[in-house]
């Protein structure tokens, strides 16, 4: 469970539309956003609310995780070719405008993206226990070091959130409480299809009342953490399964690992290619289409 795309721009547009540019109140906002969806998890545990994911059609869950897939892929795209592309409504219309600009591509951002996939491929073929992700990232991160590649990830502040009691408002609660629905919603229709699609995947079943205690943690940790909320994730789920990852373990170790490239790490992390973690996404999520009927 992290910050998440779809979840991540539903709160900043919230919170566009209620606070003044440059506020500093949008942490304020953003942590007791945390808390509602919190809230809502809490109680749908306790209601014992999670049978109804049996009533989720598979076709439904397949194409709404379809679905997401093609947006996640479609929006790194401009990160392949390093081409502007402005912000739509409608994902039509961000195809046309990336079909407009495709001539601008950057050649250089090309041949780097070129390698990554043809790296992947190698290794997702012929060496299939083989980290290939960390392979990817380490030689077109020298690459981009030896060449002073500048389309990067560029500097990550080494900073790490600390244990706070948080504002407690209940005017401010009164005026988000809409948008977290949609935001719990939404977290719930995405955590138990990426759930679904990979418990088919891999031959498992879903234990819905588990992953609830999981998000709840989750959601709660945010909120003292300095947070907003957090779902499960398309892209990194799909990560996790393409390497093979089984348990909840895994979560610890990339917590872990995280949490001490942010402390110690963060100079390093400033040469890796922004095109390299597109191919990496892109490949992940691509796994998750299913378009058979």
């Amino acid at each position: 469970t992290w910050p998440v795309a779809v979840v991540s721009l539903l709160t900043a547009a919230s919170l566009w539309n209620i606070l003044p540019a440059n506020s500093e109140c949008y942490l304020v906002y953003a942590t007791l956003m945390a808390l509602i969806v919190w809230v809502f998890q809490l109680i749908l545990w306790l209601t014992n609310m999670g049978v109804i994911i049996k009533f989720f059609s598979h076709p439904v869950v397949r194409w709404f995780t379809n679905a997401a897939a093609m947006i996640i892929i479609i929006s790194q795209i401009p990160k392949l070719l390093r081409i502007k592309v402005n912000e739509w409504d409608y994902l039509f219309e961000t195809v046309i405008e990336i079909a407009k600009n495709i001539w601008s591509t950057d050649i250089l951002t090309l041949l780097i993206w070129l390698l990554s996939f043809a790296l992947i491929g190698y290794f997702k073929f012929f060496r299939k226990n083989f980290p290939w992700i960390l392979l990817v990232i380490i030689v077109t991160t020298i690459i981009s070091w030896l060449i002073w590649y500048d389309w990067i990830v560029w500097k990550v502040p080494s900073w790490i959130p600390w244990f706070f009691i948080p504002k407690f408002d209940i005017s401010i609660i009164l005026k988000i409480f809409t948008s977290s629905l949609i935001i719990w919603a939404i977290w719930f229709m995405e955590a138990i299809s990426i759930a679904k699609t990979i418990a088919i995947k891999t031959d498992q079943s879903i234990d819905v009342n588990q992953e609830l205690i999981w998000q709840w943690l989750a959601n709660i940790s945010s909120w003292f953490f300095w947070g907003y909320p957090v779902a499960g994730s398309f892209s990194r789920s799909a990560l996790a399964n393409n390497l093979n990852a089984q348990t909840w373990f895994t979560s610890v170790v990339s917590w872990l690992i995280v949490w001490s490239a942010l402390l110690f790490l963060t100079p390093v992390l400033y040469f890796i290619p922004k095109v390299t973690l597109a191919v990496i996404i892109i490949v992940a999520v691509f796994n998750l289409i299913n378009f058979r009927l």
